[in-house]
């Protein structure tokens, strides 16, 4: 007999929270799926791409301008905050599992690929920004904990591709069809659940409420700190094969499926220090444990030019770390900008902050990836940037918050 759906909610009503963790490391699935396939793709597609390279460049940058414009769609129009976050979840996953499977189905024809994955980052748009107001409406009183393991989650749910191949030598095909599988799946799930209990009023769009949230101090703060956090993380993800192929090139597991499976590992690293920030965050404010998160990420940076010069042991150890911390201030900052805005603009507030911070990784993605060629390993350097502006935006923000608790009542 098959449950009916007033019983299916009900099972997922009695963990909404984790409902919706799983969704979105089902959703987020597909924001790698291609890029996981670079070798692969360039041997079996067109010549169009030159070198191998490029190729990369091309289709990690066609994800990050989809989301971007996805996100800009909703902070302009407002949809973020007019229609159920639960129904722009399940239609937006739906359509990035699509989208993916016709660029596994025309993977040959480099422009269609362009196409494909843009169109995959447009949907991301209403996966992981909606996915965060989704769930603050379940737990409305617990945001920064529950925007972590949303982030963790998220995390996961980059590295899973890279799983697939590692632990079963699958092709790439198969990685990227099952991120396609998992994505619908997740948005069924989200479907069924619905909204949480603090549903924030469907409020009319206006233009002024972006500036709005940028005139609120500590919004401004926190976005700008994000923004900071944003030029290292994404570039940092492209290039974590790259970097393991370095330190593995002295041994003989230089497999695509090892490099596949050690790439995992060390983006999945990051899921945990999300997850830690539960505990953490009790003994120390947000904006104090997102800037020691900062700060490991910049020490990353300042090392990883001399990482194949390194004990391999080491090496890895390093790489571990820097792969916590360089997402774990992520859903801090999520957390520090919803605390700062009303419930009604908490969806734009969240969309325009993402979507500012997905630009800024077309740049440094573009910038930096292109110099690995020549430069290898030294380009870390040119991430370093990111944190420290991080960390002088949360100085800022800790300094007014102790001026605030100071000042005569």
């Amino acid at each position: 007999m098959t449950p009916s759906i007033s019983t299916i909610q009900r099972l997922l009503r009695k963990s909404p929270v984790l409902t919706i963790l799983l969704a979105e490391l089902a959703g987020t699935s597909l924001w790698f799926s291609g890029t996981h396939a670079i070798e692969e793709l360039k041997a079996e597609s067109d010549s169009a791409w030159g070198h191998v390279l490029w190729l990369q460049i091309g289709i990690t940058l066609a994800v990050q301008a989809g989301f971007i414009c996805g996100t800009f769609l909703f902070a302009v129009t407002g949809l973020a905050d007019r229609l159920a976050s639960h129904r722009i979840f399940f239609v937006s996953a739906a359509i990035g599992a699509m989208w993916n499977y016709l660029f596994v189905s025309f993977y040959q024809i480099s422009e269609l690929v362009l196409l494909c994955r843009f169109c995959t980052g447009f949907a991301l748009a209403g996966i992981y920004p909606i996915g965060m107001k989704l769930i603050i409406t379940w737990e409305p009183d617990k945001k920064a904990i529950v925007l972590s393991f949303l982030v963790g989650s998220l995390t996961l749910g980059t590295a899973i591709p890279y799983l697939i191949r590692g632990l079963g030598d699958h092709s790439w095909k198969i990685a990227s069809l099952g991120a396609s599988w998992l994505a619908l799946g997740g948005g069924l799930c989200i479907l069924a659940l619905g909204e949480g209990k603090t549903i924030p009023g469907r409020s009319k769009f206006h233009i002024h409420k972006i500036a709005y949230c940028f005139r609120q101090e500590k919004y401004r703060c926190s976005a700008l700190a994000y923004f900071g956090h944003m030029w290292e993380l994404y570039t940092f993800w492209a290039l974590i094969p790259r970097l393991v192929g370095v330190l593995l090139a002295d041994t003989t597991n230089q497999h695509p499926a090892t490099i596949a499976l050690f790439s995992s590992g060390f983006i999945s690293a990051g899921a945990l220090a999300c997850f830690l920030n539960r505990y953490l965050n009790r003994r120390m404010g947000t904006a104090q444990l997102a800037s020691i998160w900062l700060a490991i990420s910049a020490s990353g940076c300042l090392l990883g030019p001399f990482l194949s010069d390194l004990p391999i042991g080491i090496a890895w150890t390093i790489l571990f770390f820097w792969s916590m911390a360089v997402v774990a201030d992520s859903p801090l900052f999520s957390a520090l900008s919803a605390q700062a805005i009303p419930a009604d603009t908490l969806g734009t507030a969240l969309t325009i902050q993402n979507a500012i911070g997905f630009a800024i990784t077309l740049i440094s993605l573009q910038s930096i990836l292109s110099c690995w060629s020549e430069m290898n390993l030294w380009v870390y350097w040119f991430l370093l940037p990111g944190p420290l502006f991080g960390i002088w935006n949360l100085k800022r923000l800790l300094k007014n918050a102790t001026s605030e608790s100071t000042a005569p009542s």
